[in-house]
């Protein structure tokens, strides 16, 4: 994961989508980000605009793989409301949002995953993202680097970019408004 290659020095720094308690890391955060539950378009849900919580811990769940921010995120969100993801029924662990997606796709499970990354999937009504009642999907990205290595120029200027450049206009996702540089960080 991008933590392991920051701290194996594989990579200078990273952007991820959940805090860390490695104390050899640097955090600061870069952009919002909101999470929703997904659906394929044939999905019994489909015609829906939110789900409880009790709902969705019945349903097949495909989960990301262990260490990826989203997941970490989804564990804390989840803690908040006294619910915990080994109650749900998760049926396949995935490496990638991409993987993920498809495999909704494929239909009959439903899953987690950031809005940005399915827009497109939403737009073309091949997915459906709906929100869980009483529940906020919000997280922060954080730009990622080890406490004690010095970045590269290279890096010191992309960093200074991220800071002080202006982030996109607002972008409408599945009628909710998005801020940042999520659209074009959060790939599949």
């Amino acid at each position: 994961m991008i933590i392991d290659d920051v701290l194996e020095g594989r990579v200078e720094f990273g952007l991820v989508g959940a805090k860390t308690r490695q104390r050899s890391i640097f955090q600061e955060p870069l952009f919002e980000d909101e999470l929703a539950m997904i659906v394929a378009s044939g999905h019994p849900w489909a015609g829906r605009t939110s789900v409880t919580l009790d709902e969705l811990s019945r349903e097949p769940y495909i989960t990301r793989k262990s260490g990826s921010g989203t997941l970490l995120t989804i564990r804390d969100l989840l803690a908040r409301q006294a619910y915990h993801l080994h109650d749900f029924n998760i049926i396949s662990e995935m490496g990638s949002t991409a993987a993920v997606v498809n495999a909704v796709l494929a239909g009959g499970a439903v899953s987690i995953v950031s809005r940005v990354a399915v827009s497109e999937n939403v737009k073309t009504g091949s997915l459906k993202a709906l929100s869980i009642a009483g529940l906020s999907l919000s997280r922060t990205f954080y730009r990622t680097r080890h406490m004690n290595r010095s970045l590269s120029p290279l890096g010191k200027r992309f960093i200074s970019f991220l800071k002080n450049a202006r982030p996109p206009a607002p972008a409408q996702v599945d009628d909710k408004p998005h801020r940042g540089w999520g659209k074009y960080l959060c790939g599949n």
